[in-house]
């Protein structure tokens, strides 16, 4: 039986990203209603894509009996709310990241959960999906040297870019200026527990690109190797754009660099790792630009020799990849890689990176 899902928040994750993974499951998936803000982007997404149902108040699909699983696509702000109100009404949670902006909204979250344990929520850590991460994590368990030293970054500007090329963004422009207002507050409130009584604009720029975008490749690379027992410096600048950070583990260092305001539209993400005499380096390519292929490289140093080998190329859509996962745990009453409180160790080191950007 296909799954009865609905989406929340109509704008460029789910027109982008979401809607074509979905249109290649129809065999697990049935779109059967939408939500959003905007009754012009509501009206668009419904009318385009055929979707039999269309709501103009988040809450009232939750509730709805048209679907049994939610993808929720909404502003970060929201997450907690909805997701409670998912999980109380009955449906499976597909959570896009950052999963919240404090640990507070975080928390409440995982408790509603734990008491919905017949229901599956998961966030939406798309890199962590990627068949050459995969790969690489199965690499690195089988060989029991420890890890001697790692680097991570993420430079990203690429998306306007690419989409005006390829496929345009609907943007409805008829959300009310009480409901904006609404959800600056809302955001306002929620930061403040994050961060502290009036923080500074580039503070909450710096946590928000790390905790809203940085998090992909972090929680990647916890996955590969744990969490940092500490961020030893951090050091951020334009505003909160462009960061680095050096993080200290048990017996190694790591540099995380994240970039969002270069000129240059490229999109350069990658997890270098060495390990005794080997160093894999894995490049993401864009969401934004379908099936690209990807590889994981290998470098080994033996004698004089280097010796490369190339993993892949792979071809799969890690958005498609994590659907089928979440696809899985509601059929299979499974746990999922990715569930809610895995995104703790995520947000307490966006803080922490934050935070010591201005010590």
């Amino acid at each position: 039986m296909k799954i009865k899902i609905g989406l929340v928040g109509l704008g460029e994750a789910v027109q982008a990203l979401h809607m074509p993974a979905l249109e290649q499951l129809r065999d697990r998936y049935e779109v059967t209603a939408v939500a959003d803000a905007s009754r012009e982007t509501t009206d668009y997404i419904a009318e385009t894509f055929h979707i039999p149902h269309r709501f103009y108040d988040a809450d009232e699909l939750l509730c709805s009996d048209t679907v049994n699983a939610v993808i929720l696509c909404s502003p970060d702000a929201y997450h907690a709310q909805q997701v409670q109100t998912a999980l109380q009404n009955g449906k499976h949670v597909f959570l896009e990241k950052p999963a919240a902006l404090c640990l507070e909204d975080l928390e409440d979250m995982i408790d509603v959960a734990e008491k919905h344990r017949d229901l599956t929520a998961m966030v939406g850590y798309v890199r962590r999906y990627a068949d050459p991460f995969r790969k690489l994590k199965q690499l690195l368990a089988e060989d029991p040297r420890p890890v001697e030293y790692l680097r991570c970054r993420t430079l990203v500007c690429e998306a306007p870019f690419y989409l005006k090329q390829t496929r345009g963004i609907f943007r409805g422009k008829d959300i009310s200026p009480e409901m904006i207002s609404e959800g600056k507050q809302l955001r306002t409130e929620q930061m403040k527990k994050a961060l502290g009584e009036n923080p500074s604009d580039a503070l909450q720029n710096t946590y928000t690109y790390v905790n809203c975008s940085g998090v992909h490749i972090l929680s990647a690379v916890r996955d590969l190797v744990g969490s940092p027992k500490r961020v030893a410096r951090s050091f951020a600048t334009n505003e909160g754009k462009r960061i680095a950070a050096l993080l200290e583990y048990d017996n190694f260092m790591g540099v995380f660099e994240y970039v969002n305001d270069q000129s240059v539209a490229a999109f350069d993400e990658a997890i270098e790792i060495f390990q005794g005499n080997r160093k894999f380096l894995l490049k993401f390519e864009s969401p934004y630009i379908r099936n690209l292929p990807v590889t994981l490289e290998m470098t080994e140093t033996i004698g004089l020799e280097n010796k490369k080998t190339i993993f892949g190329p792979w071809y799969t859509d890690n958005f498609r990849n994590e659907l089928i996962e979440f696809a899985n745990c509601i059929t299979n009453k499974t746990s999922p890689m990715t569930p809610l409180a895995d995104a703790r160790a995520d947000l307490l080191l966006a803080q922490e990176i934050a935070q010591k950007s201005i010590d």
